[in-house]
């Protein structure tokens, strides 16, 4: 099998596991020893939520509330070139797979308010959230998360 196709094994099977078998498996998403062992795995970032301090991303926004739209987190993941935001919302049936989001952001000592159309990327889809990313440049600073268009 590829690693496409592992990692949709994997998701199909966890989300079998979270919705027949709830209690199964131990809650291990604030155990330190596991967080170490699992956060430099690639699908990490887009399944756990992010440890304030770990190297290479920043929590922005953690469980909020904007209009119909539960934000579990938002994380910027440093890169070289740009800086990826990553959204989690949680599943409902109306989500689609492109939303436009409006950031509060800062970039050359000014703040805006900017729109960044963000794509839902299908080969991950944990039980829980939907993840949405878009790139943005390493000179904006992201400050909020103001609204969201599905």
């Amino acid at each position: 099998m590829s690693n496409l196709g592992m990692a949709v094994n994997a998701y199909k099977l966890a989300e079998f596991i979270d919705k027949n078998y709830p209690n199964l498996l131990p809650n291990r998403s604030n155990d330190a020893k596991w967080i170490a062992d699992f956060c430099s795995t690639d699908h990490f970032a887009y399944n756990q939520n992010i440890p304030d301090g770990m190297p290479g991303f920043l929590p922005v926004v953690k469980n909020k509330q904007v209009g119909n739209f539960h934000i579990k987190e938002l994380i910027i993941q440093e890169g070289q070139e740009s800086n990826r935001l990553i959204l989690k919302v949680e599943k409902q049936d109306y989500l689609s797979n492109m939303i436009t989001v409006q950031y509060n952001i800062s970039m050359q000592g000014h703040n805006f308010i900017a729109p960044l159309q963000m794509f839902n990327i299908k080969e991950i889809f944990p039980p829980r959230h939907k993840i949405y990313v878009g790139d943005i440049r390493k000179d904006v600073k992201v400050n909020d998360l103001i609204n969201i268009t599905n």
